[in-house]
């Protein structure tokens, strides 16, 4: 019988994300907005986002490790008043960014929650192919799980980043070329560009096209609004 824990983490990650808000923004609102997003990234966090993609599903944010165009693992976050859950599966168990000492058994487990208490300490929760869970180890200290590089900070770095700008989805695509995307709402977007050289010759018109449609409200930042919202 599936535990309490994982019938409510689950639905909490993987539901649809639902706005709360009662009315739509404003034009100038949602162009003040992107100049403030703008005014708080360096270019030490617009790299890092070529590095992490970001979509949210309910409370939770979904951080998509890339390379280039290849996805190297995705990480379920979610942090409420008194716990920090990160939902990985097997392949970010076994990267080298995050390499985990702990030895778990992933021919049993495929997917983990590592749920990090006030105090510090991880409890390790394994669910096996049949959807099974089972309590792997808990009051864990972080260095006994991750001797390098710890996640819970990673993540807890990026995510006040988000939350500081206030977007839902943060995109990076390189095989079109060298430009991010942040979805302040379903349909406006703010998109840094360091080059239109970078495009894709394959894709090249029709995003110049796409780019047209909005303004060039900073230098190398481009703001348009969407015929019709994203729809994933």
């Amino acid at each position: 019988m599936k535990s309490f824990e994982i019938k409510i983490l689950i639905p909490i990650f993987l539901c649809l994300n639902l706005s709360c808000g009662n009315s739509e923004p404003t034009k100038k609102e949602i162009e003040d907005k992107a100049i403030s997003i703008i005014e708080k990234l360096n270019k030490t966090e617009i790299d890092n986002f070529r590095k992490w993609n970001l979509g949210l599903r309910g409370q939770g944010e979904i951080w998509t490790k890339k390379n280039n165009d290849s996805i190297l693992y995705n990480c379920f976050y979610l942090k409420s008043l008194d716990t920090t859950s990160l939902l990985i599966f097997n392949n970010y168990i076994y990267s080298k960014e995050f390499y985990c000492s702990f030895e778990i058994d992933t021919s049993k487990f495929w997917r983990f929650i590592l749920k990090k208490s006030d105090d510090g300490l991880i409890k390790i929760v394994g669910i096996d192919h049949n959807g099974q869970d089972s309590i792997i180890s808990k009051n864990l200290k972080i260095e006994d799980i991750f001797l390098a590089n710890n996640p819970f900070s990673k993540l807890d770095s990026l995510s006040k980043l988000r939350n500081s700008l206030g977007v839902s989805r943060i995109l990076h695509i390189s095989r079109l070329g060298d430009f991010i995307q942040f979805y302040i709402t379903n349909q406006d977007v703010l998109t840094y560009i360091s080059d239109y050289s970078t495009l894709n010759e394959n894709y090249k018109n029709w995003w110049i096209s796409e780019f047209s449609k909005g303004k060039e409200i900073r230098e190398n930042w481009n703001l348009r609004h969407l015929d019709k919202p994203r729809d994933d």
